[in-house]
């Protein structure tokens, strides 16, 4: 029993991890929104995070989600101070 609870806390902290990976990216990501390599990193630990929350669903149950989607849209608008008025 003791052996699977380490094995459910080393998938929960590889899952936190990756969670700080794609947030981070993300940040990264809004700023830099052309960044090939950032987005093959991005979508490589998203994909992995898919991965992981699949696993951990068959042993524990639902993982929160956190919603977010691959979306930059709002660099194609011009900023506030761009617009006349």
């Amino acid at each position: 029993m003791e052996n699977n609870t380490v094995n459910k806390s080393a998938l929960l902290r590889e899952i936190q991890i990756c969670q700080f990976a794609l947030i981070e990216t993300q940040l990264y990501l809004d700023s830099h929104p052309c960044d090939q390599e950032a987005l093959r990193y991005f979508t490589a630990h998203r994909e992995h995070l898919k991965e992981l929350t699949a696993r951990w669903e068959k042993v524990c149950g639902k993982v929160r989600e956190n919603g977010s989607e691959l979306c930059w849209a709002w660099t194609d608008t011009p900023w506030p101070w761009q617009v006349e008025g």
